[in-house]
């Protein structure tokens, strides 16, 4: 099973608070670019749904204004891995559209 949380601020210690804020922060982006967005509607338009440490992975949810423009999508919680290499942190979100992907449930 993987722990799971949903704050970064849950997080211990400090260094490991830090790094899962930043990782939220590279998710969000992540996942705005790969919706064509950018950072129109800003990070606060995604929201954090939860924490999969041990995974790498930040779940997020749409906010309402984004959601109206990708209902096809609008319900789901979107898994967007996170990986750190030593003081860099990158991430990659796949977004599923209309049900040409089966998200895995997450353990």
């Amino acid at each position: 099973a993987t722990s799971r949380a949903t704050n970064p601020a849950s997080c211990e210690p400090e260094a490991a608070r830090q790094e899962w804020s930043l990782r939220v922060w590279c998710a969000k982006e992540s996942l705005l670019k790969a919706l064509g967005n950018g950072f129109a509607h800003g990070l606060g338009s995604v929201q954090l749904a939860g924490l999969h440490p041990a995974a790498g992975i930040v779940e997020l949810s749409l906010s309402d204004s984004l959601a109206s423009e990708h209902p096809d999508i609008q319900d789901n919680r979107i898994p967007v891995r996170t990986l750190r290499d030593d003081r860099w942190i990158c991430s990659t979100a796949f977004v599923p559209r209309q049900g040409r992907y089966r998200l895995k449930e997450l353990q």
